[in-house]
């Protein structure tokens, strides 16, 4: 999985979140792409957080060199502070499976991790 991940940071007269939404709605039909997701910082802070995931690098470098992408660097134009974007590649993911692993099932518990503190979680 590669993923794409875009910070930017309205000015206080621009707010570009109808706009990537619309953007990731275009995006998320694109073929290999797996999700698109955007986010607003907690507490009122001027920061957007915009992500991407797809399938492969030939997938997303079609994206990247496509018409719809320069959507995309019109928003990072729009950042009152230079805007943060980072292309990576999830080698190894994990799930629960991993917390059940590191964690350890408890018994009477049905199955759900407790804490060491005897907590179910």
């Amino acid at each position: 999985m590669v993923m794409v991940q875009l910070r930017l940071f309205p000015g206080p007269s621009d707010d570009p979140t109808m706009g990537l939404a619309g953007f990731a709605e275009v995006t998320s039909s694109l073929r290999g792409c797996l999700a698109c997701r955007l986010y607003r910082a907690a507490a009122g802070a001027p920061e957007l957080l915009y992500l991407e995931m797809w399938e492969d690098w030939p997938s997303l470098e079609a994206h990247v060199g496509s018409s719809n992408f320069r959507r995309l660097l019109k928003f990072m134009e729009l950042s009152a502070q230079p805007p943060e974007l980072m292309f990576s590649e999830a080698a190894d993911c994990r799930g629960l499976e991993f917390v059940e692993r590191i964690r350890g099932a408890r018994p009477g518990c049905g199955g759900h991790t407790r804490s060491p503190e005897g907590d179910t979680l």
